[in-house]
């Protein structure tokens, strides 16, 4: 019986024993858990915002020209050579200024003529013109050294000031991701104190085989700025009077960013107008760059049907017996110019072939030259 009862009693003892082990073990985990979603929750309030914090961050964008660069934000334009870039910021130049900003256009892609034409106009509209040539002793990495000043100088404020760069190659090595880091890290220092940022890029010269522009520099070059811009310039070089642009949106942090907008660009003047709708002139530029690669193809076609209409499949075989274009590069050709150099309609003997003609070249809009 004695042994019963001592049994019974230890039993007892490691069941309530167990009982407190338990309790305990389930407080620790219960803080732990409190601790982890503790460190959780700081991690969501740190580093995520809500939807309506969103808005708001939108609502306090403050637009400068045409939602494409904020306040306080850097924005970039890549475009080819002569393709409008300079005009465009010229006339936002002077729309800035007009509206109150400080703006700061640094000439460093002009020759001395360039630069003049741009200081008559600064001095008319009134913003301010630099450029490091014009002094001698002086280069472009003074004047990010005069910019670094600024940013550094205590106490003061660059609010309401803009800083346009005319052309990013000028003032860093766009293949060196050591300079680059250099550079955007001034500008981010200029931005904490309030001014705005447009650079000015190139791209390459010719579009690639998708249509596509290609900056010239390395990928991630451009990717520390709140928005960036493709400009597609129409592609016409035989234009005297005007031409066309579009930038597209292409990446970046800004959430007010216009995704499409297109220009006028006035080639007496040198000016820029914004047009209430886009223009696709990506599709123009790549035809009048098939127009320049192609030349002896659309020769062989324009011969034929100077004599008389062409069926599409009579113009394929003899392009591709006269010239290395393959059958599926002069379909695509015919198809991409369709409208232009020559008209499409179906008809023939058998009524569904698809036949071309010349174009009228008194159709052709002003400034198309073929």
């Amino acid at each position: 019986m004695k042994i019963r009862k001592q049994v019974k009693e230890d039993a007892l003892r490691l069941a309530v024993k167990v009982k407190q082990t338990s309790k305990t073990d389930t407080q620790i985990i219960a803080q732990k858990s409190t601790k982890t979603n503790s460190a959780m929750d700081n991690f969501i309030s740190n580093f995520t915002i809500s939807g309506e914090e969103l808005k708001k961050m939108e609502a306090i964008e403050t637009n400068i020209i045409d939602g494409v660069l904020f306040e306080g934000q850097i924005a970039s334009i890549v475009g080819r050579p002569g393709g409008g870039k300079t005009v465009l910021a010229k006339s936002w130049a002077i729309e800035m200024a007009r509206s109150g900003y400080k703006v700061f256009y640094i000439y460093e892609d002009a020759d001395m003529k360039g630069y003049k034409a741009m200081a008559d106009t600064a001095q008319e509209y009134g913003f301010i013109v630099a450029a490091s040539f014009t002094h001698v002793g002086q280069t472009a990495q003074s004047i990010l050294a005069g910019m670094r000043a600024m940013a550094n100088e205590k106490g003061s404020s660059l609010n309401k000031m803009v800083f346009i760069l005319d052309t990013l190659k000028k003032f860093t090595e766009v293949l060196s991701k050591s300079d680059n880091k250099k550079f955007y890290s001034l500008l981010r220092e200029l931005t904490h104190k309030g001014a705005s940022v447009l650079l000015l890029a190139h791209a390459n010269k010719y579009l690639n085989e998708n249509g596509d522009l290609v900056y010239e520099g390395t990928g991630d070059a451009l990717a520390d700025i709140d928005a960036m811009y493709y400009l597609y310039d129409d592609g016409n070089k035989l234009a005297e009077e005007k031409r066309f642009g579009t930038l597209v949106y292409e990446k970046g942090r800004a959430l007010s960013a216009v995704k499409r907008v297109s220009y006028r660009f006035n080639l007496q003047q040198y000016l820029a107008e914004k047009l209430e709708e886009p223009v696709d002139t990506r599709k123009m530029a790549v035809q009048y760059q098939m127009i320049e690669h192609r030349k002896d193809e659309i020769s062989v076609i324009k011969k034929l049907l100077a004599l008389a209409a062409c069926s599409q499949k009579e113009l394929v075989h003899i392009m591709s017996e006269e010239t290395a274009i393959s059958r599926e590069k002069a379909v695509t050709l015919l198809r991409a110019l369709d409208g232009i150099l020559w008209i499409s309609s179906m008809g023939g003997d058998r009524k569904h072939m698809k036949m071309y003609r010349l174009a009228d070249p008194a159709m052709m809009p002003p400034g198309q030259v073929w």
